[in-house]
């Protein structure tokens, strides 16, 4: 039998008191992932980020 998972602990940069009752009384989870930008542009995933880069400058 596995153990249910803990609630996370909101990690990132650092945001007040009142955001974070907040974020604890009504359940949300804070993710931070990374952003890639290429021409002006942001991308979630690093391959998409790559793929513009060549698409622009060239393979």
């Amino acid at each position: 039998m596995t153990e249910p998972a803990s609630p996370a602990r909101n990690t990132g940069p650092a945001i007040d008191q009142a955001e974070q009752d907040a974020l604890d009384r009504y359940g949300i989870r804070r993710e931070l992932r990374p952003h890639y930008e290429v021409d002006g542009y942001r991308y979630t995933k690093l391959s998409d980020a790559i793929a513009q880069a060549r698409r622009t400058r060239g393979a």
